[in-house]
């Protein structure tokens, strides 16, 4: 979870995409063969076997977002993954690929369905008649199943009619803030259901189920896995946000960065991460395209397409984002916005020098223009707090003008 300052002045393992395991096991294939744990060499990997189709990026909803970049021979064993388990399937013959194509599908494979939930570990099998296998080690609760279906149609059902992509977009992205507690020690915090079954969990909770309800309105949207920086924090930690698709534009959403701490942020929620473009989404982000694995890296697995399009943003579609700071402009806003029954204001700049202006406002102790308007709607034998959080990444701000 991100965390902010907040100012008040008064007058006064498999390391892409998530949680899993891989284990390397003797045992016996499906037939009963014999089967060793000789290992594959990462050296004598066939560079040409090992090549990647282009992405088409084609898909609407990017559900097939990871698994149009894989090989042709990786996107086969997808492609038998996806529909074997939906039949309750367990073993799959790998067909001369190795551990490292192996990888590259299964990371692929639980990006791109997040209903696959219970999908957690697997053991690859060597068999000396050289037929590989896969076997999933977890099979789902069909309880569990239907439960998150339910919960998810009961979600989609309530969705007002009428709502375009990025209102539905909107939509989702507010009830995930209001309905789910971001909690590091929730149970199942990398999959959907700590958010859909348990209202808490952490950010790959927040991604996935983001995704699968997205998907289910008609909004293209797929999880992103990599690092993030937090605010007032020296070291990037691992994260997890969507990529989108709306309106046939790329964009960038952030849930669990949406999702405010109550103590810093009255309100428990800001518009900075919905629908951005990549300057706002990689000035703290950094997507991850290497897969690490227990005795090698794979780089260069997945690309990302460019996000340009800043006018998907909450404040653009709002008009709330402005190319300059101005005193008459903001005096104006704050007389439209804000009242004793709405306080606050949230508010986006285009460019630094506009951004870092409106804060230098904020600060001034003479002549200031929030605590004037906070006499006015408050009544000028009152004292005046004027609250603001800022994200310098979106150059966006929310203030609150109240009564101590």
């Amino acid at each position: 979870m991100m965390k902010h300052r907040w100012i008040a002045l008064c007058s006064a393992c498999l390391l892409l995409g998530g949680c899993f395991f891989l284990k390397d096991e003797a045992g016996s294939g499906p037939d009963g063969s014999e089967i060793s744990s000789d290992q594959v060499n990462a050296d004598e990997i066939n560079p040409v076997e090992r090549s990647r189709t282009e992405q088409t990026l084609d898909d609407p909803l990017l559900g097939s977002f990871y698994r149009d970049q894989l090989s042709v021979p990786q996107r086969e064993l997808y492609d038998r993954m996806a529909e074997g388990i939906l039949q309750g399937e367990m073993t799959y013959t790998l067909k001369d690929l190795d551990r490292e194509d192996l990888a590259c599908v299964w990371v692929a494979l639980t990006s791109d369905h997040p209903e696959f939930f219970w999908l957690n570990q697997y053991t690859y099998l060597l068999n000396n008649d050289g037929n590989d296998y896969l076997r999933l080690v977890d099979e789902p609760d069909p309880q569990e199943v239907a439960a998150i279906e339910q919960a998810a149609d009961a979600i989609i059902d309530a969705m007002p009619s009428g709502l375009d992509e990025a209102q539905r977009a909107e939509y989702l992205y507010r009830l995930l803030i209001d309905q789910t507690v971001y909690d590091s020690a929730s149970e199942n915090n990398q999959d959907i259901r700590s958010v859909l079954l348990n209202g808490t969990s952490v950010c790959a909770g927040y991604a996935k189920a983001y995704e699968l309800l997205c998907r289910k309105a008609g909004v293209g949207c797929t999880i992103v896995s990599g690092q993030a920086l937090p605010f007032d924090e020296d070291e990037a930690t691992a994260h997890s946000w969507n990529l989108m698709k709306v309106n046939g534009e790329y964009c960038w959403s952030d849930v669990t960065w949406g999702d405010q701490e109550p103590e810093n942020n009255p309100e428990g929620y800001t518009m900075s991460y919905l629908m951005v473009p990549d300057d706002v989404i990689y000035a703290r982000h950094c997507f991850d395209n290497t897969l690490q694995m227990q005795d090698t890296a794979i780089p260069n697995i997945f690309t990302m397409p460019a996000a340009n399009d800043s006018s998907l943003s909450w404040y653009a579609r709002n008009n709330l984002c402005f190319d300059y700071y101005d005193r008459e402009q903001m005096s104006a806003l704050i007389d439209q916005t804000l009242s004793v029954d709405n306080p606050r204001v949230e508010v986006q700049f285009s460019n630094d020098q506009a951004y870092r202006e409106a804060i230098d406002d904020l600060r001034r102790q003479d002549d200031n223009l929030y605590f004037d308007k906070g006499w006015q709607i408050y009544g000028w034998s009152e004292t005046i707090a004027v609250s603001y959080i800022d994200f310098d990444d979106a150059r966006s701000i929310i203030f609150w003008i109240t009564p101590v």
